[in-house]
């Protein structure tokens, strides 16, 4: 495993990887990781030695940044993770950057028409966040839903993606 915490505009996100893949990404801290991390400020270049973990640091870099980038390059490692979970997970990442979804039109779109609420549950378990973008995912009648880390987070990343989009739109 190779973990690294990588500084964003937002504040340190932790990222580790295996030979699969990127296996779990956090939102932002106040302050990075420091049990065994590689530690990438951001005056520090992201290492350009391995692909994958390159085009995700940076990737995540310029999302805090600002870019209204697609993490659908990265590869992802879904061990531990059911067939479920892994249909819902890759379809949400087509879902996208700004863009938001229903719980129940993901489940459909996954093959499973009637399981909104298993597809919130595979998304409570979500340890790719930002990457698997499950803050674009709301109730039906356009209600927030839930999110792992509390409706606040899940309100900023919203916010964020629109400003984002809209001030592309703009230029």
């Amino acid at each position: 495993m190779k973990k690294y915490s990588v500084e964003t505009d937002w504040g340190w996100v932790n990222v580790v990887f295996t030979e699969k893949g990127l296996y779990s990404s956090t939102l932002p801290q106040k302050s990075p990781e420091d049990r065994d991390f590689v530690l990438l400020p951001l005056s520090l270049p992201i290492p350009g030695d391995i692909p994958n973990i390159f085009l995700a640091l940076e990737l995540i870099r310029l999302y805090f940044h600002g870019e209204p980038v697609e993490f659908r390059r990265v590869k992802l490692d879904f061990s531990g993770y059911s067939l479920f979970s892994r249909k819902v997970f890759s379809n949400l990442r087509k879902v996208p950057y700004g863009g938001l979804i229903s719980y129940k039109a993901l489940a459909r779109m996954s093959g499973f028409e009637k399981a909104s609420r298993g597809v919130g549950a595979a998304l409570r378990t979500n340890r790719f966040l930002i990457l698997v973008p499950c803050h674009r995912v709301l109730k039906s009648d356009g209600g927030l839903g839930g999110f792992s880390l509390g409706l606040e987070w899940k309100r900023k990343l919203l916010f964020w993606e629109s400003f984002v989009k809209e001030t592309q739109s703009a230029h």
